[in-house]
């Protein structure tokens, strides 16, 4: 046989097979989040057929969003997918600026918020990196409670996280190469973000 055609035939069946796997994982992670979004009465907007839906609505009376984004990774145009998990907090911090987890570093500095800042609390953990325009401001806000619970969320394995807030707007948001395609998983994680989030709202 030809050695062109038995190439032709392994390309065609690895080509196929990995358009098959990630239908699947698309349709599962479809029903996954509908799933979640019907029991939380959020909205759903579906978009393509070979798209991941959007989540919106809030969680334990925050507003919250669900979304996969495409992301370009270099300068030759190769992307990727990422799942956006992201809650929209109260804009009444002391100050502007940002925190973020050791995947989000360059993100926050490329921002080039002015200070690098860090904590006076014991536990913090210094990968976490702080920007921030007026560190005296910031004292206020960051109690023991939350450090704790930005330690926590900051170095959740395979996930870059930031908290922003710039006197316009202040969000917290979690971004994975998960699809989070299984229900129970999303519900788990959302849940445990979301207090979280209630936590480093600066109005409760």
């Amino acid at each position: 046989m030809n050695i062109w055609i038995v190439l032709w035939v392994f390309l065609t069946v690895f080509i196929l097979g990995v358009f098959f796997w990630s239908l699947q994982i698309l349709l599962r992670q479809k029903n996954a989040w509908v799933t979640f979004a019907a029991r939380h009465q959020l909205g759903v907007a579906q978009t393509a057929f070979f798209a991941s839906p959007r989540v919106r609505g809030e969680i334990k009376n925050i507003p919250f969003n669900l979304y996969s984004e495409q992301q370009v990774t270099n300068a030759n145009g190769s992307t990727r997918f990422r799942t956006i998990i992201q809650f929209e907090l109260s804009k009444d911090f002391p100050t502007q600026g940002i925190i973020a987890s050791p995947e989000a570093r360059d993100f926050a500095k490329a921002l080039n918020v002015k200070e690098e800042f860090t904590p006076d609390y014991p536990e913090w953990n210094k990968d976490i990196s702080v920007f921030i325009t007026d560190t005296e401001s910031i004292k206020s806000y960051l109690t023991p409670e939350r450090c704790r619970s930005l330690n926590a969320i900051m170095t959740i394995k395979a996930f870059a996280s930031i908290l922003i807030f710039d006197g316009n707007v202040a969000y917290l948001r979690f971004e994975t190469p998960d699809p989070l395609d299984h229900a129970e998983k999303l519900e788990k994680l959302v849940m445990k973000l979301a207090d979280h989030a209630r936590i480093l709202n600066p109005v409760s």
